[in-house]
């Protein structure tokens, strides 16, 4: 609401998303504690999750830039079953699927607002603003942001000489925890193919999977130990695209031939 009456929000050119998806019966998946994971399938130019919500029932969709789901001139109903034709990994799971909800569809979802604080307020949450769902970053960047704006607001209540200040560290704070995740989301979807190879190279280099881990698990990046480490992931992630560091995988889809499109866990919406 106060980022639309001071028309704050601002749309990411370079995110310009949109995503269809549906509630199914009945999807299959593995036995046990796997069958509870969350699935991620990477292609070309779109990505898939498949979220288990019950026993039996899932949430399917898929995401893909705004103009290629408008080249397609086909309803979000059509587009997802289209989709999900398309791609072997999600399709393999889908034989005995019944659809039992509506067919929902999202658009340029990802935003910021230009300024996070002012006279007697504060934004937190998606409030504040909303970075693409790929990385799971919207409940976390909620309840981070609604921390720290209960202790601003402590401190700000008992010292009123201090508000500016305050709310302003505020601001600096939760901005720089949206930057890291918007350069994750922008690697992901500008470097697609090359981000995917590295984010998945079996070998723990000098332990760079586990600094990614920490960060995407809520980890600030202050430390320097992180810090080099998240360098010289994107570093690596740049230089695969000349250079096969990580092994070379596929994200075209086949039916027949091996190797099959990427397959990772991971988080959605």
């Amino acid at each position: 609401m106060l980022g639309s009456f001071f028309k704050l929000k601002k749309n990411y050119n370079h995110l310009q998303k949109f995503s269809v998806f549906a509630h199914y019966e009945n999807v299959d998946r593995a036995e046990g504690i796997d069958g509870t994971l969350i699935r991620m399938v990477r292609g070309l130019d779109r990505w898939f999750w498949m979220i288990p919500l019950t026993q039996t029932r899932m949430s399917v969709g898929v995401v893909m830039d705004t103009t290629t789901f408008r080249a397609m001139k086909l309803s979000p109903e059509a587009a997802l079953e289209k989709c999900i034709a398309e791609q072997p990994t999600v399709l393999e799971r889908m034989p005995h699927a019944e659809r039992v909800s509506p067919v929902y569809s999202a658009g340029d979802y990802s935003y910021r607002n230009t300024k996070l604080f002012g006279d007697r307020w504060l934004l937190v949450g998606d409030a504040a603003g909303f970075i693409d769902p790929v990385f799971s970053s919207g409940v976390f960047l909620a309840i981070m942001s609604a921390e720290k704006a209960a202790d601003t607001l402590n401190e700000a209540l008992c010292d009123e000489s201090r508000r500016y200040r305050l709310f302003k560290n505020y601001s600096r704070s939760v901005n720089r925890i949206m930057d890291i995740y918007l350069t994750f989301v922008t690697a992901w979807y500008r470097r697609g193919k090359e981000f995917v190879e590295v984010f998945l190279n079996p070998t723990d280099t000098m332990q760079i999977a586990a600094a990614v881990n920490a960060v995407l698990a809520g980890n600030a990046g202050k430390n320097f130990q992180i810090k080099w480490r998240m360098w010289l992931f994107y570093f690596f992630v740049n230089a695969q695209r000349y250079l096969p560091l990580s092994p070379r995988l596929t994200l075209v889809p086949k039916r027949e031939e091996a190797p099959a499109p990427v397959e990772t866990v991971g988080a959605a919406p």
